[in-house]
């Protein structure tokens, strides 16, 4: 149920708790167990809903480029993974991190997912390349990951969308795709996100220059994976 909703419903109960407390029982009875309840609640509304009396609405436009947004391209060419993790460190990572990770691709004894392997050694040196996440993680997840990378490769903070105005766990429903919205916050910076089509219950991404997209593609082609990006 929508915590907004939720919220509300309790206030009633105990506004209806109140009530029944100051008609039928002496003061210290109907303050202390119908009063200070309500109050507590009512002025705690941001912890218990998630927003603020008298909030800002926000048009639902916001968040409602309809499923699916997205363009999915399998390129024709031979499966090569370490031209694959060269390119794609050389795409989506700043230069001076570079070195670590290519010199872990020389080494690397592949298995099915050559890209896992490579994140873990990107993220025991501090380095945010994939975003790994699960079909059902909360936009949350994908805003603070996708926050981290930009500022890696940016050095700074951008404006991203509120991932409280999503109203469902899911990056991804008949009403709205996440990586819709936040690829086209991050291309007002000359950036954006291609994910890899793994064919798991998973999303696997990377954030790249705009100008480097089909260089991206044919990357995560000689990975064996399908590119989905958005336009």
């Amino acid at each position: 149920m929508n915590k907004n909703k939720l919220f509300f419903i309790v206030l009633f109960f105990l506004f209806l708790v109140f009530l029944f407390l100051f008609f039928n029982y002496k003061l210290e009875i109907w303050l202390f167990g119908g009063i200070v309840p309500l109050v507590i609640w009512m002025v705690n509304k941001d912890v218990f809903s998630g927003t603020k009396w008298f909030e800002k609405s926000i048009s639902k436009e916001v968040v409602k480029p309809f499923v699916p947004q997205f363009v999915e391209k399998k390129y024709q060419i031979k499966k090569k993974e370490t031209e694959g993790l060269n390119e794609i460190v050389k795409l989506c990572v700043p230069e001076p991190n570079q070195n670590v990770l290519l010199t872990f691709i020389k080494q690397l004894e592949y298995n099915d997912e050559p890209w896992y392997e490579l994140n873990e050694c990107a993220r025991e040196n501090k380095i945010p390349l994939f975003i790994h996440l699960d079909w059902k993680e909360s936009v949350s997840e994908l805003h603070y990951s996708l926050k981290n990378v930009v500022k890696f490769i940016m050095n700074k903070e951008i404006e991203l969308p509120d991932y409280k105005l999503f109203e469902s766990n899911f990056l991804v429903n008949n009403e709205w795709d996440a990586y819709k919205i936040y690829d086209d916050a991050i291309k007002k910076h000359n950036l954006q996100l291609s994910l890899l089509v793994t064919g798991g219950d998973e999303y696997v991404l990377i954030i790249h220059y705009v100008k480097d997209l089909k260089d991206v593609g044919f990357a995560i082609a000689k990975l064996g994976y399908k590119h989905r990006y958005y336009e």
